[in-house]
């Protein structure tokens, strides 16, 4: 009984290590491919920076190619002089941006804007407000770079949107001065986001003064972006980006790497978050939903191993169920309790007995009393000739007065104790070492013989 309990003990802790291991082992793996996600979204920030870079060399170039136009160029000269009328003016130069841009959305053109020499706007085409003119813009930066000759880009937080401007010179058909300045805005919303994320292949989402103004995802799922990015902004004012941070929208669970825009977006909280999937969970729930049944195909999963190894286990407690139901067992009893003890003897073990021999029949009768009140067997021997009669009908132990061990009677069980070691073993089989045991007799004067009286074996 107790082989089989060991062993199936022994397979409940193999068990348990075996689902620890599994349910831990892929942790490591799960953290691993976190650190990969987080490098891909790195990489796509970066990407996403040279992506800008291009952007603006493309659309100052064809801001540049603009200002080149004669028409323009003479329109903006003579406005900058006053020699003309303000409204032919800016009616030529709208029909001569019509005539070289026919659809500005197919450009991605959100707006066209020219300006005389002094920052006044000229003409507009695209936006809202077609027909405004006369308003000075000089303070912007794109605006006075421009107009002090350089080429330049930035993006601008105009209406609850962004915008991309690139600006450039206008010169004199001489080419002996500036007489204006031109700038292309486009529109940085959906149509943008999209095209990052074809290109990037990761979700992205543009934020302005704490709101999500584009997005790939739905909306929902990026509600928490700028709560995020505000907790981090002392991560972008030293690395001008966030490290990859975990986002939790509904059941999804996402990686979020943020980084502002350039110039005037920048100071108006601009930002672009570029969003990628945190790999699923380890845990039993997640392990366990994400099998599909190509993992279970024999040629995947090791059935024929878990199997064998299974059947042998089983076979080995199996086998030692069956040895330890043929092990002979003594029942010892009393009457409060029944027990099974092993043996190599089967039986039932009904009599526990002690002999005493005392000097006085009083000694006698007192301990008799203390043993029997005891639930112990105990017959007293009046010589030490009837005791070792009694023990060769079966005793269990001797309790000897140190005064009656005279020297015969010492002989006598000494010779006893020698032919019980000659059988080699007592009631329960185990060898009697007599030389130790005579040895603790003498000391304790209290007799174990191994002797007892066995019912059913």
């Amino acid at each position: 009984m107790f082989l089989s309990k060991i062993w199936f003990i022994l397979i409940a802790l193999v068990s348990a290590v075996a689902v620890t291991f599994a349910l831990v082992a892929p942790s490591p793996a799960v953290r691993k491919l976190e650190a990969l996600e987080g490098q891909r979204l790195d990489r796509a920030q970066y990407a996403a920076e040279e992506m800008f870079k291009v952007d603006a060399h493309k659309w100052i170039d064809r801001v540049s190619k603009l200002g080149r136009d004669a028409i323009i160029s003479e329109s903006l000269d003579a406005a900058s002089r006053g020699s003309g009328e303000y409204t032919v003016i800016h009616r030529t130069i709208q029909d001569r941006f019509r005539t070289l841009i026919p659809d500005l959305a197919s450009g991605g053109i959100e707006e066209i804007v020219a300006l005389d020499n002094k920052g006044r706007v000229i003409a507009r085409v695209g936006g809202d407000n077609e027909k405004e003119y006369g308003d000075y813009i000089a303070g912007a930066e794109v605006v006075a770079d421009a107009l002090r000759g350089y080429l330049s880009d930035d993006v601008w937080g105009v209406g609850g949107k962004l915008e991309r401007v690139a600006g450039a010179p206008v010169l004199s058909k001489a080419k002996d001065r500036i007489v204006g300045a031109l700038y292309v805005g486009a529109e940085t919303g959906p149509a943008f986001v999209e095209r990052l994320k074809k290109n990037l292949d990761v979700d992205v989402a543009l934020l302005l003064r704490g709101k999500v103004i584009a997005s790939t995802r739905e909306a929902s799922q990026v509600d928490g972006l700028p709560t995020l990015i505000a907790q981090h902004t002392k991560d972008i004012e030293t690395l001008t980006r966030t490290r990859a941070l975990p986002l939790v929208a509904g059941a999804d669970k996402l990686l979020v790497v943020a980084a502002p825009f350039a110039g005037q977006a920048g100071e108006q909280q601009a930002y672009y978050a570029l969003i990628g999937e945190q790999p699923a969970k380890s845990d039993l729930k997640a392990l366990l939903t994400n099998v599909s049944t190509d993992d279970l195909k024999w040629d995947r999963f090791p059935w024929v191993p878990l199997g064998l190894v299974t059947f042998a286990m089983i076979a080995v407690g199996l086998v030692l169920q069956r040895v330890e139901v043929e092990s002979p067992l003594i029942t010892l009893e009393s009457d409060k309790a029944t027990m099974d003890v092993p043996s190599p003897v089967a039986g039932t073990l009904t009599e526990l007995r002690v002999l005493l021999r005392t000097v006085t029949s009083k000694d006698a009768a007192l301990a008799l009393r203390i043993l029997n009140g005891a639930g112990i067997e105990c017959h007293s021997c009046a010589t030490g000739q009837q005791m070792i009669a009694e023990i060769e009908n079966g005793a269990g132990a001797l309790l000897i007065a140190e005064e009656t061990l005279t020297e015969p009677a010492m002989r006598q069980l000494a010779a006893l104790l020698q032919t019980q070691a000659i059988l080699g073993h007592n009631l329960f089989g185990r060898p009697v070492p007599t030389s130790s045991r005579c040895r603790r007799a003498r000391r304790s004067s209290c007799w174990p013989t191994g002797c007892g009286t066995a019912a059913g074996g």
